[in-house]
């Protein structure tokens, strides 16, 4: 009992001194109100947020060049443009709108495949840099019959006759013609199929299902290290196809009764086989998992 009242008094005691009568006018504890408290803490916060957004204004952060490569007919200085509204509008609030380092690759990779025809793209920055390599997607089939050339769109139907600087940088892609050492070849789009009937028929358009399997041969043999030049129909009907290549023997292919999937499988496993021997003729693969070569 006696404990207890003790130390009762002795808080007593204390709390006098502290904050009662017995108070030390010469150590006063003052107290800071909240809202400086408050205010502070929200000084610091402003204060990061500024430093942080005027970091972004760095000149040495901002961009200077994109530079697009790998474009036959799509116009580079286009892509470029768009590039950087793209960089523009996806700015954060008050930050610079062209700071290179805050813009997401993946992001700028995949909004430039839906704004242009490509087959691949891949964005890299190199300091206040970004180079863009691009492969352009085919978008135009050729289509040459006894009397003319013609230029199809993806569907296989007519857009337009080729133009004599077209048709003169098709004779030389297919090895009718020879360009002369000072000639400027009309460029073509890489990899456009060049189909050329053997029969005389002057219809200029093909199914939706040839087109398909030309454009997705034209795009799937230099994967196994082939090239087509032209593709031989003997009548836009037929099934077979006969197809020339820069590597010096022709390739046979159905794509009638086979897919065009199914016959690259083959050819994958034939040419890449150690003991494979390129062919002096050609190499057929019309007929499944027997492959001819001559």
């Amino acid at each position: 009992m006696v404990k207890k009242q003790r130390n009762f008094l002795r808080l007593r005691h204390a709390k006098a001194h502290d904050d009662g009568t017995l108070k030390n006018p010469l150590f006063l504890k003052i107290k800071t109100p909240r809202w400086r408290i408050g205010a502070g803490i929200v000084a610091s916060v402003l204060a990061i947020i500024a430093a942080g957004i005027g970091i972004t204004h760095i000149p040495a952060l901002q961009l200077s060049t994109v530079a697009a490569h790998g474009t036959v007919t799509l116009d580079s200085q286009q892509i470029e443009q768009t590039i950087r509204e793209y960089i523009a509008r996806k700015r954060l609030p008050l930050c610079s709108s062209t700071n290179v380092y805050l813009t997401h690759m993946n992001a700028l990779e995949t909004y430039v495949m839906t704004q242009f025809p490509l087959q691949s793209v891949s964005i890299t920055r190199q300091g206040q840099s970004l180079n863009v390599a691009l492969v352009e997607k085919v978008t135009t089939v050729a289509l040459r019959t006894k009397e003319k050339t013609a230029m199809l769109d993806v569907t296989g139907a007519y857009v337009r006759d080729a133009t004599f600087e077209e048709s003169r940088a098709i004779d030389i892609r297919v090895g009718n013609a020879t360009a002369a050492s000072d000639e400027l070849v009309a460029t073509l789009q890489p990899d456009m199929p060049v189909v050329i009937n053997t029969q005389s028929e002057s219809i200029t358009a093909l199914s939706a299902s040839s087109t398909t399997a030309f454009i997705a041969l034209a795009e799937q043999l230099p994967i196994n290290g082939i090239h087509a030049l032209a593709f031989y129909l003997d009548g836009l009907n037929a099934p077979f196809v006969r197809i020339d290549t820069a590597e010096g023997y022709d390739v046979y292919v159905d794509i009638g009764l086979r897919t065009i999937e199914e016959q690259m499988q083959v050819l994958h496993a034939v040419v890449s086989a150690d003991d494979f021997a390129v062919p002096d003729e050609y190499l057929d693969l019309r007929f499944g998992a027997y492959v001819y070569k001559k």
